[in-house]
């Protein structure tokens, strides 16, 4: 009987996962939501903040927060269709003006991205979007573009769906973030930097076989504990380097100002959208050039 009873058990759990596997199978395998879908599913991405720099001349407008706005981006808005199709609109409300656009990602990352907007017939302005992050809530890049008029364009926008209300603010940093900046007693280097001044766009990436247009490998931060430290750079000749002093200047450690002494000609970068991780530490910053007086609006990622 226990013979029996032993077969019937093995016979009826063999029947009981044939059933299990078969379930599983009819059920449909649930879809990945890949960048492309969140980006398609909202009815459109409104712009909640942008800064761009255009000539000598630095733009900022803010939905929420709206004392400093040169510019009312209320309208601004992108829809992502499926296809790679969609359209932009801006203007006035009452005159908005909606055109058609084109956009894919460039990289397996997803973190690159060309967008192509057609004005007229005989004008389309191509932007060459990078750092992309797309999350149900935000859309974050920088892009440079030139216009019609033969002028550079660098711009750091944060979206979010038109069916929001409220801000959605970035991510805080880890409240050690003081700690891990300076623990990085060696220096975090420079690994990627974008910028733009007086119209010319300058570019470096580390170990990159070609496109750089300037030399920063030499390009070094290091941060000390009680808000000092220095920068260190080559141009042309010796490494030369500068004190510098430091601090986050909101709660979520997301904003920063890194003064760098040149030989008693102090020079602040406003830093915005800090992310910082043990091994990366990124951010845009907006300074003016000492020797020129000029606006520079920037785009850097750093590594130990």
């Amino acid at each position: 009987m226990k013979t029996i009873q032993f077969f019937k058990l093995v016979f009826f759990s063999i029947i009981l996962v044939s059933i299990i596997s078969s379930c599983k199978k009819d059920k449909p395998e649930e879809e990945a939501i890949t960048k492309e879908k969140i980006l398609t599913s909202k009815t459109g991405w409104k712009l909640d903040e942008i800064r761009y720099l255009i000539d000598v001349n630095l733009h900022y407008y803010h939905r929420y927060s709206r004392s400093n706005n040169t510019d009312n981006s209320d309208n601004d808005v992108i829809v992502f269709k499926d296809g790679g199709t969609g359209t932009y609109s801006f203007g006035a409300t009452g005159a908005i003006q909606t055109y058609p656009i084109t956009w894919s990602f460039t990289n397996a990352e997803k973190t690159k991205m060309v967008m192509a907007i057609t004005f007229t017939p005989t004008i389309t302005l191509t932007l060459y979007c990078s750092d992309v992050e797309v999350a149900e809530k935000m859309l974050f890049m920088n892009a440079y573009y030139t216009d019609q008029n033969g002028k550079n364009i660098f711009q750091i926008a944060r979206r979010t769906p038109v069916t929001e209300t409220v801000p959605i603010n970035q991510a805080a940093n880890p409240s050690n973030s003081e700690q891990l900046l300076s623990q990085r007693t060696g220096g975090w280097k420079m690994n990627t930097i974008r910028f733009l001044t007086e119209n010319v766009f300058s570019y470096y990436q580390r170990g990159a076989g070609s496109g750089n247009t300037i030399n920063s490998d030499d390009d070094v931060l290091i941060f000390n504990s009680n808000g000092s430290g220095s920068y260190s750079f080559r141009t042309t000749g010796p490494i030369q380097t500068y004190p510098i002093s430091w601090a986050f200047k909101n709660s979520e450690k997301t904003k920063m100002e890194i003064t760098i002494n040149f030989s008693g000609l102090p020079v602040t970068l406003y830093c915005n959208d800090v992310e910082i991780s043990d091994t990366d530490f990124f951010l845009n910053a907006y300074y003016i050039n000492p020797g020129t007086g000029k606006y520079i609006l920037q785009v850097a990622r750093r590594a130990p």
